[in-house]
Order: C-alpha cells, then structure tokens, then sequence
C-alpha cells in the first residue's frame, strides 16, 4: 500500500479487502453509493454517533423514499446519518439508487469535496504535519484474537490500527495518533478499558503479550 492509502486503512477510513497476508484497496473498482455513505462517516469520525442511531428511526426515515428498502442493512444507519447531514441527497424522482456504481477514486473526490473545510484555521500539528485538536496521555496495553474474522464493537474488521478506548473519554470512531504505534482509530471498548487506558490491537498474541503496559503514551486527537 502507498504511505496514504495505508494511512486511510490505519484511520479505518477504508477497510480493503485481505487475500493472504495483502491487503487490497482495489482503488479502480467501483463501490456502491451506500458503501460510499459509510465511507463518509468513517471520514468524519462518526462512526460511533451513528452506532447510537435507533434502528427505528433509520426504518422510517428510509421508507419515506421508493427504494429505501433496497439500502442493504450494514449500510442503513450510515446512510440515513449521511442524509441527516446533508452529506447525500435523494435525487428527483425521490429514489436514492444505493447500488448505483461509482469507481473508488471517484468516491475519494467526493469525500474530498464534502468534507474538506473551505477555510483552514490555525490547528495544531505533528512533526509529520498531521493536524490535531487535543493531546491526553495514557496507559496503554494491547490485545489481539487468532481468528481474523472476529469484529470490533463498531464492526470494524480487527487489524492494527484498531484500538479499544473508553468511550467516555475518547469518543467512538475518533481518529488517533499515538506514540510509538501510529495512526489509529476507536473503533472498539473493552471491559478492562476504563477512563485514561487505551488498548491497542496488534496482528499476533505474542506482539500483544510483549508489548506489555506502557504508561505516559501520548494520543493525539486528529478530529
């Protein structure tokens, strides 16, 4: 992968598709409107407020339009959130055409241009130039599973980049950046993860248990 592309894979932004020990981005091929919805939420961070999104709500917000019910079920909430935020609209004839096809760098633009901010202020930023809003230190662990098709609490495919926070002081979907493990995103809770803990996912059991507990990490807040 190229240094972005694993950068958006890290931010869990793209999830890819794994064959073997590869992760592909397949940017070329296409990807469906609805994939596009939660492409855009995975963007903004959102991912955890629209895990907090009644399934109620989302049934009859999707109703109102004459292929809502063709809106597969993973993609529902993220899709009615991204309406909600005026990040996609119905076209018309009132239709939303959720399996329409769009090639995979078609959607980056489309993300580029909804959720770049038009004026950029002053933000702090990282040696690498990446921008942040708030820095907390932590005491950081790590865990990991054998079987790669367990998910995270935000359905999140388990790979690094994945860390467990309490959502109470780090919100759900947020990206990150930590010391000395890279760009992440909160994607998943844990019961033993409470207040300043972060636990991060490493690929082995055995980089999990070397890596032991570290205290004063410092995690950045990129959103």
């Amino acid at each position: 992968m190229t240094p972005y592309a694993e950068t958006a894979y890290r931010l869990g932004i793209v999830h890819g598709q794994k064959r073997g020990n590869q992760i592909y981005l397949n940017p070329d091929e296409p990807v469906l409107r609805e994939e596009l919805a939660s492409i855009l939420i995975r963007s903004m961070g959102d991912s955890g407020v629209v895990n907090q999104l009644k399934w109620s709500t989302t049934i009859q917000s999707l109703a109102h339009y004459l292929d809502g019910s063709r809106v597969g079920e993973a993609y529902q909430r993220p899709f009615v959130y991204a309406m909600q935020q005026r990040l996609m609209s119905p076209y018309a004839d009132g239709s939303l055409q959720p399996q329409k096809q769009m090639t995979r760098a078609e959607a980056a633009t489309y993300a580029a241009l909804h959720l770049l901010p038009g004026k950029v202020s002053e933000q702090k930023t990282l040696a690498n130039g990446t921008a942040f809003r708030q820095m907390m230190t932590v005491q950081t662990t790590a865990y990991s599973y054998p079987n790669d098709q367990i998910l995270s609490y935000l359905e999140y495919p388990l790979r690094k980049g994945v860390v467990a926070v309490d959502p109470k002081v780090i919100p759900l979907g947020s990206h990150l950046y930590i010391e000395g493990y890279g760009y992440a995103v909160a994607a998943d809770i844990g019961g033993a993860v409470k207040e300043h803990h972060v636990d991060l996912f490493l690929p082995t059991v055995n980089d999990a248990q070397n890596y032991g507990m570290k205290q004063g990490v410092k995690v950045f807040l990129l959103d």
